[in-house]
């Protein structure tokens, strides 16, 4: 949104070193253009206009690619285990140290939505399939306790 609001030569090589990392190195049209044609006439009406069609193309790849998972239903598993047994310690791999459930939960529920805020367009993760995943999973758990009370002890 910055480029489109004061596009120059500097603001374009600035999002697609930012949202196409690498660039320089298997597209060489692409640089030549940001760095050599647009860069030396930075004023030309048609140079501003195909770079502001570049960062749409840029954003629209972005939107475009399809994500497949289990990744909310996990992290719906790993809810419902905190939700169930909040107190018990679990053994991270790195660093290994000792962790209770709960704050797992809340720890990879807080990353999600600090994520999701921050809408990266080349992140391809459903932050909000995550949240849905822990959602469902405390709002399934409260349904079975009300259905069995027994159940939950």
């Amino acid at each position: 949104q910055e480029f489109i609001m004061a596009p120059s030569p500097d603001a374009l090589n600035q999002f697609i070193l930012d949202h196409t990392p690498g660039y320089q190195y298997y597209r060489e049209s692409l640089y030549n253009f940001v760095n050599i044609d647009y860069a030396a006439n930075p004023n030309n009406a048609q140079y501003i206009n195909d770079a502001k069609m570049l960062v749409r193309d840029i954003f629209e790849q972005a939107a475009n690619v399809p994500m497949v998972g289990a990744s909310g239903a996990i992290l719906g598993v790993v809810m419902g285990f905190a939700f169930l047994f909040p107190n018990i310690e679990l053994m991270l791999i790195f660093p290994p140290i000792p962790i209770k459930a709960k704050y797992i939960a809340v720890i990879y529920a807080g990353y999600d939505i600090y994520a999701m805020i921050q809408n990266q367009p080349d992140d391809n993760v459903a932050h909000l399939a995550h949240i849905g995943g822990m959602i469902f999973a405390i709002v399934l758990l409260k349904i079975w306790k009300i259905q069995r009370p027994n159940y939950f002890g």
